[in-house]
């Protein structure tokens, strides 16, 4: 009805940028991996600079709302002294912004668009439409962070009047990070830089080689220095729910994964989980996002010993 009578409609994070115009922000948004990454660039700042703000990503205390932090940004603008700050944005958060005349994020990064919320958005289309908009409105003296390894992002490049740097695990891209195994790799133009090696990094899993090719790529292109990637790369352990290890019981070593809401995220876990010849449990199932579920019950059937399915409408898909 607000829509109908041309009535503006905001939320928390559109409140929050027009709060906080002028802060220098690196914006993460995608289906897989957000949080990840939007906790990995924050503890890349965070090396040099504890006062770095990270927000709108979930942790072991709950999920730092925008409005946890809204105060110090304007604080330190005040003062002269603007901090870091890299926020995740939903689909949902983004939708609003195609009212806006200014773009949500100086960096903005998109790690993937896979099909996901389908049971919100009317196509598949209108949910990459809404990822798009981290970008949309940004001017040729910002950057956008894009995958070359997915088919949908890859194509975003074209779209971008702001410059384009990418991240690959499979092409060694000539704006960004990739990976020359085992060593991630920034290449600025002409020149070639050494980040860290993966055999280096506590994450576990090509997901998360992803992750920090994203999270590399990002926070060069907002000013962190290349020590303080690789010093961030071998001390973080990842954010809670994503393949966290929270003990063992009865010789079993209980994960949680909770955040891995798609076939996709489920089967990233599932590959990087038989990758050590493990004897994986799977608890899955639940509620349907409208998603297609047979590549999952594919690597369900072929690398799990034992699945049990929690009520829902999912589970009768799978």
């Amino acid at each position: 009805a607000a829509r109908e009578a041309g009535i503006p409609i905001e939320n928390e994070a559109t409140l929050f940028f027009d709060l906080t115009r002028f802060a220098p922000k690196i914006g993460v948004t995608g289906t897989r991996g957000k949080s990840t990454v939007t906790s990995l660039i924050g503890a890349m700042f965070a090396v040099s600079n504890p006062q770095t703000i990270t927000a709108g990503v979930a942790t072991e205390k709950g999920v730092i709302a925008f409005f946890d932090v809204v105060d110090r940004i304007r604080e330190a603008e005040r003062a002269g002294n603007p901090l870091p700050v890299v926020i995740e944005l939903s689909s949902w958060q983004l939708d609003l912004f195609t009212g806006k005349h200014y773009g949500p994020a100086h960096v903005s990064v998109i790690t993937n668009v896979m099909p996901d919320h389908l049971n919100r958005y009317d196509s598949f289309d209108a949910y990459a439409n809404a990822k798009k908009q981290i970008f949309t409105r940004q001017t040729e003296e910002d950057s956008v962070v894009l995958n070359f390894d997915n088919p949908i992002t890859r194509s975003f490049g074209g779209d971008a009047v702001s410059r384009v740097v990418w991240f690959s695990r499979k092409v060694e891209v000539p704006m960004g990070a990739f990976l020359r195994d085992p060593m991630i790799m920034l290449r600025d133009e002409s020149k070639e830089y050494e980040i860290c090696s993966v055999d280096e990094m506590l994450l576990q899993g090509d997901h998360n080689i992803e992750n920090a090719l994203a999270a590399v790529a990002a926070a060069w292109a907002g000013g962190a220095s290349f020590p303080d990637m690789a010093t961030a790369l071998r001390i973080f352990g990842g954010v809670a729910g994503r393949l966290e290890k929270i003990g063992t019981l009865q010789e079993r070593l209980w994960i949680n994964d909770t955040a891995a809401t798609t076939p996709d995220a489920t089967i990233a876990a599932i590959r990087t989980l038989s990758k050590d010849k493990r004897q994986i449990i799977l608890i899955a199932g639940g509620s349907d996002k409208d998603l297609e579920f047979s590549g999952l019950a594919a690597h369900i059937a072929e690398h799990v010993r034992l699945v049990v399915l929690l009520p829902g409408a999912a589970t009768e898909k799978i």
